[in-house]
């Protein structure tokens, strides 16, 4: 092929593997900056789909996006292989190649027309002579292709064909025995020690001059570089991305190792970019958590924030963290089953991209029916029409109204997945939702070594490090943090909202490095910090996550749905009925609402008024009242309401602390709370608490969650926790 050709056959695969991401393709030609013809939808060849496959495969081991191209494509072909010409190891194997060829070349033959009929006759007669190439029969085209390619491969590696065909080495590709990788590394052990002796000595400089290109899985603006601390060796990362059964022996040793030679990454930024520089082998590291390193190293500052917290606050936050007390006694006494230990993962992966609010009525709405389904899959039963029977009971019984409908998404998701893997077999016998339950029941173990050790029993089962720390905390583990949105916000972000912009860096292996490191680190503080804020006795890791949320997200949260779990566990009747979930959030309009599951099946939302008294409506009737409370005309706001959402802010846009963060809405001045008050009664049924057992003063029907009627009328009585048939759902 002389070098005109050559260039032609690189740019026709050019334009195909630049289209392999697209939704559609341009066809026609370029003409004065503009196309000509019109958009059609792409349909990529299966070459260029196992390229894109093998890039995704390599990308989630660590590898960056532009390393991963290339070597997908060094196996596969396309415009960034390592091989002459374009092509990838598939060319080269009989019949793989000529199969690929041939479909490419009716595709270039499509091109040809294309270019034909626009005019471009210089286009359309290099794709016919790609298309002729390609069309070549059988094992023929694949060898007549293949001897020039070969002699390339060896006159560019110095005559020597390496086993593999590697012309230069493709990074991160599996060798060997499982969780060993190709690449020029150092021992682990030795690279990490060097680095945390550096950080130590002060020889460590972090610099913002980064790369301009997203790299890490991070923007520019979330990287920082780590100058004098390790030098990169290899192309792949030493902590990878993805963690599972096949490599977790590895990864588990080489955490051990960071564990061991940082065991405190919070005494500076520079040791903490240190450590994550070993995890990523890399000079440029995520951004280290500075604020929580400032306070970290600075006692007084810390416990001064730290001792804000208000003492409903830390009512709330000692009402949740009692139940946790509470599930820790049922797994060391054994109560709690494998059963119990499905229901709290559910509950667990229903918080995904949720607030309390809509997390816990969901759940609620859901656990009873979901229980024959868990107990199927912890003994092994689980199939395809369970699957369906799960789906079907999320859109039964998450009813029009509930807040829990927000949360349909990852309901499905514990059904479809989460369910379907863990229902799986071990050697032993055991399944793994019962392994998982073992370890949590097992007193030995860490919350750290429950959470690590997940990925060695199951792959992709939709619980990742947030989730599963959150579920060991409230399964009475009291070493774990959990890094969500409001915690990274807080430590990495220094209250700037950052989460989606970073979230994905705290899955995976290099995630388990930083939730372990500031475990660490946390630990070795946790005592002198609640002895400063004259609480020693309350202090443990876990409540300061639970706690240090509270005050940094301005909300009352207890989590009363625990407490759900544990009487389930003890056989006992109805535990989820008649428990009310609050609106925790103050920045919301509805807070301090209620929504609760009735006896019957139905719901009810539940206002508090100021003097105690509790107004029960449905969806329709709570959504009609705060329509009517934030009309102007009704005086109930003033004209200089800054609107709710001003109660979110923790730093006002000057950089002023903003006086009414974490309070009510309604305690801005000028708004009237009684006249509010006025207004639920107005379009709720009052509930009688006088009686043992209460009662609700309520027209038919108003009590479902979903409802119809907009203004009540008190023409019945009926018993608090019932509902009335008419209108029912």
């Amino acid at each position: 092929m002389n070098t005109e050709l050559e260039q032609a056959y690189l740019n026709s695969v050019s334009q195909r593997v630049l289209g392999t991401n697209s939704q559609v393709q341009m066809s026609g030609t370029v003409r004065d900056g503009a196309f000509d013809q019109e958009m059609k939808a792409y349909d990529p060849t299966v070459r260029e789909r196992l390229a894109e496959f093998f890039q995704m495969g390599f990308e989630g081991i660590g590898i960056d996006r532009a390393k991963a191209r290339e070597n997908a494509q060094s196996l596969m072909g396309g415009q960034s292989s390592n091989l002459p010409l374009g092509i990838g190891v598939a060319d080269i194997v009989p019949f793989l190649g000529t199969a690929l060829q041939t479909q490419e070349a009716a595709r270039s033959a499509e091109h040809a027309a294309t270019f034909a009929q626009s005019g471009d006759y210089k286009n359309a007669a290099i794709e016919t002579a790609t298309a002729a190439l390609g069309f070549v029969p059988g094992v023929a085209g694949t060898v007549k292709y293949g001897k020039p390619v070969l002699k390339a491969m060896q006159d560019s590696n110095g005559g020597n064909l390496p086993v593999g065909l590697s012309i230069k080495p493709v990074d991160a590709i599996p060798t060997g025995e499982p969780g060993q990788f190709s690449g020029k590394l150092q021992l682990f052990q030795s690279v990490v020690t060097k680095a945390s002796q550096k950080a130590s000595q002060g020889s460590v400089k972090l610099s913002d001059k980064v790369s301009k290109e997203q790299l890490i899985q991070l923007q520019p603006q979330y990287r920082v570089k780590v100058v004098g601390a390790y030098k990169p060796e290899g192309g792949m990362q030493n902590i990878t991305n993805t963690v599972n059964p096949g490599n977790y022996q590895e990864m588990s040793s080489r955490l051990d190792e960071l564990g061991a030679a940082f065991p405190d990454p919070l005494q500076s930024n520079e040791s903490f970019a240190s450590m994550m520089a070993t995890v990523y082998n890399s000079n440029e590291v995520p951004i280290p958590p500075r604020w929580l390193i400032r306070n970290a190293n600075n006692m007084d500052e810390w416990s001064s924030w730290f001792g804000r917290m208000t003492p409903n606050q830390i009512a709330e936050a000692g009402r949740g963290f009692s139940i946790v007390d509470k599930f820790k006694t049922i797994y060391g006494d054994g109560t709690a089953t494998a059963d119990t230990t499905g229901r709290l993962m559910m509950w667990a992966m229903l918080s995904r991209r949720a607030s309390a609010y809509p997390h816990e009525s969901g759940f609620l709405d859901l656990a009873e029916q979901m229980t024959p389904l868990i107990q199927k899959a912890v003994r092994g039963e689980y199939t395809d029409v369970d699957v369906e029977a799960g789906l079907a009971i999320i859109q039964k019984y998450i009813p029009k109204g509930s807040p829990g409908k927000s949360v349909t998404s990852n309901a499905n998701d514990f059904v479809r997945t989460f369910l379907v893997k863990m229902s799986d077999k071990m050697p032993d016998g055991r399944t793994k939702l019962q392994a998982l339950h073992n370890m949590i029941a097992d007193p030995n173990m860490t919350g750290p070594q429950i959470r690590r050790e997940f990925y060695g029993l199951a792959d992709s089962v939709g619980i990742k490090n947030k989730v599963l720390s959150f579920a060991l905390l409230v399964s009475g583990r009291t070493d774990v943090m959990v890094l969500d949105r409001i915690q990274i916000n807080r430590l990495f972000g220094d209250g700037n909202k950052i989460y989606d912009d970073v979230a994905q860096i705290f899955d995976g292996g290099p995630g388990l490095a930083m939730y372990e490191g500031m475990e660490r680190s946390i630990e070795k503080r946790i005592k002198d910090l609640y002895a400063r804020v004259g609480r020693p006795n309350d202090a443990s890791l876990g409540r300061y996550h639970w706690e240090s949320w509270v005050l940094s997200s301005g909300q009352e949260v207890a989590h009363p749905t625990l407490e759900t779990m544990v009487k389930a566990a003890k056989g006992e009747a109805s535990p989820y009925v008649n428990v009310p979930v609050m609106e925790g959030r103050t920045h919301k309009t509805v807070y301090g609402v209620k929504y609760q599951r009735l006896p019957n099946g139905t719901n009810q939302f539940v206002y508090s008024a100021s003097d105690g008294t509790e107004y029960a409506m449905n969806k329709d009737q709570l959504e009609a009242m705060f329509k009517s409370v934030m009309n102007g005309k009704q005086k109930l706001v003033p004209k200089d309401f800054p609107g709710v959402n001003y109660f979110e802010q923790d730093v006002l846009p000057d950089g002023s602390p903003n006086p009414y963060f974490g309070k009510p809405w309604y305690t801005w001045p000028g708004v009237d709370k009684d006249g509010i008050d006025k207004r639920a009664a107005e379009y709720g049924a009052r509930i009688n608490t006088s009686s043992r057992s209460g009662s609700v003063e309520t027209d038919v029907g108003n009590a479902a969650a979903d409802g119809s009627s907009r203004k009540p009328r008190t023409t019945s009585r009926i018993t608090r926790g019932q509902a009335p048939q008419k209108g029912a759902k």
